[in-house]
């Protein structure tokens, strides 16, 4: 928000533990960010409800563990009545945990690790990672994520998803928000789809606790990638975090390739390495589709899948929680195709049955061609 003064306005923040020490010590560290302003600290979810609506926080820090109400629970509900970015700090979010990606999943738009004990030193270390995070979930649009959270589970229409899943492979690249849009998405794929591959911005440690997450959610068999592991119909593909995945091919069969991060590299995994290797070795049998997240990493791998003839598809902006990359891809006209979350699965099903029985047959699905 502007105010009318044309000055930019500072990012208002609620912290939320019950550790008098922590709302300290993070009223300290936000406070020292000078586009940061903390308009209170409460030390339970009870408190923080009645804070929230009288000081309209921008964004709130949450623990997990705390009196009368489970920080989780809180997010929950929290999500469902008044969508706001919560960036969750707690000891139980450490990478690889279930309690990381089950907070992501509620609507937490990021997680930091909190530091067991009271090592303060430890704690303020962390200073600049939380104030960062604080200031990119200032931008997240969480009312658009309200708004799709009950309209993500459509459906292909096509019956002929075995010949599409054999000649298509899809591509798909997200960062901050794509937890939640994969949670949201993957589920609407049938068992028959084309292999899925993932290329999720993640630590090392937390991918292989997310495909085990994203496995149970709905027909396809998830897994983090392995080197030389076969892409076949109905598998998705999970970058591993630290790691670039990509595909390679031999004897007209196609095959992940895991390799380890080069230095210099911003990413890894990166989109860009695998929508890369997706306009190399699938050309037009690809599909590209870009979700939510900050920055550019996929905007020139998904533009060479677009020169390569393949299928690219951005998520739109106001269904993206950071409307980062799909942005910058769409500025250099990467995107064929910009598509709210809960239309692409059933609109890429469309895709592959038409493009597998007829090259030449573009879909007729409405959508904003860029």
């Amino acid at each position: 928000m502007t105010p009318a003064d044309g000055t930019k306005s500072r990012v208002k923040v609620l912290v939320i533990d019950d550790s008098r020490v922590i709302r300290e010590l993070l009223t300290a560290v936000l406070s020292d960010d000078p586009a940061i302003e903390v308009v209170g600290a409460a030390e339970d979810p009870i408190m923080a409800r009645s804070m929230i609506k009288s000081l309209s926080p921008d964004v709130i820090t949450l623990d997990i563990d705390m009196p009368k109400m489970n920080g989780l629970e809180f997010l929950r509900r929290l999500m469902k009545l008044h969508p706001l970015p919560a960036v969750v700090i707690s000891s139980h979010v450490q990478p690889g945990g279930a309690m990381t990606i089950k907070a992501l999943e509620m609507g937490a738009v990021d997680c930091v690790g909190k530091p067991g004990g009271s090592d303060t030193h430890s704690f303020l270390s962390l200073g600049d990672e939380i104030t960062l995070k604080v200031k990119e979930a200032s931008k997240a649009d969480m009312h658009a994520a309200r708004s799709r959270a009950a309209r993500w589970r459509a459906r292909f229409d096509g019956q002929d998803g075995a010949r599409a899943a054999l000649d298509h492979v899809i591509g798909i690249g997200a960062s901050m928000g794509g937890v939640q849009a994969l949670c949201k998405i993957l589920p609407a794929f049938p068992a028959a789809s084309p292999p899925i591959l993932i290329s999720q911005h993640m630590p090392g440690g937390f991918t292989r606790s997310f495909a085990e997450r994203l496995n149970g959610l709905g027909h396809l068999d998830v897994m983090e990638a392995e080197d030389g592991a076969e892409l076949l119909p109905g598998k998705v593909y999970v970058a591993p975090g630290g790691f670039q995945l990509s595909i390679t091919s031999r004897a007209e069969r196609r095959f992940c390739r895991v390799t380890p991060r080069q230095r210099g590299e911003m990413q890894a995994p990166s989109v860009d390495r695998l929508f890369t290797s997706l306009a190399d070795v699938a050309r037009q049998s690809g599909v590209g589709i870009l979700l939510t997240g900050m920055g550019r990493d996929g905007a020139d791998g998904l533009l060479r899948m677009r020169l390569a003839g393949a299928t690219t598809i951005c998520q739109d902006k106001a269904t993206s929680l950071v409307y980062g990359m799909p942005s910058a891809a769409a500025a250099q006209g990467a995107a064929l195709y910009h598509l709210p979350l809960a239309r692409i699965p059933s609109f890429v099903g469309s895709i592959c049955v038409r493009s597998s029985s007829a090259a030449s047959a573009r879909p007729t699905e409405e959508c904003v061609g860029l």
